[in-house]
């Protein structure tokens, strides 16, 4: 599969979430971004683990924790740092090789996993700017 198909397929993809999670009011709870960032920050630890090398589980485990940070960091303090770190992970999907080097992630994984952080982090950040999202401070929700 092409960089650009894969690419593609995970923006398609978010974009089916994103109307799945509006239709059921799943993007209205408080926690949805920091939640959202710690999922797609452990599949790395996933392909690490299919790998065995205890180097690459180290790396990836050191990657998704500090992901793991900013997503509690953001649940509990201020939401857009979560949203923050769903675009950052985008951004790291691009360059993940440049980091790890894991033969057992498929060669498409990190355009399409680029495809969906990034979508997803803009569509998330939208809803917090129009207000539509209740993402509201701990101890604050009804």
């Amino acid at each position: 599969m092409s960089w650009l198909l894969s690419l593609i397929s995970g923006v398609v993809l978010a974009l089916g979430f994103a109307a799945l999670a509006r239709l059921v009011r799943l993007d209205q709870k408080r926690l949805f971004a920091p939640v959202l960032l710690v999922v797609v920050a452990v599949f790395y630890v996933g392909f690490a683990l299919a790998n065995g090398s205890s180097l690459i589980i180290i790396q990836e485990l050191t990657a998704a924790f500090l992901f793991l940070i900013l997503a509690l960091v953001g649940g509990a303090f201020y939401i857009p740092i979560a949203i923050f770190g769903l675009l950052l992970h985008g951004v790291f999907d691009v360059f993940h090789n440049n980091f790890v080097s894991n033969p057992d992630v498929p060669t498409w994984w990190p355009a399409f996993c680029a495809g969906f952080d990034v979508t997803v982090a803009f569509w998330v950040w939208w809803l917090w700017r129009r207000g539509k999202a209740r993402i509201v401070p701990p101890g604050e929700e009804p």
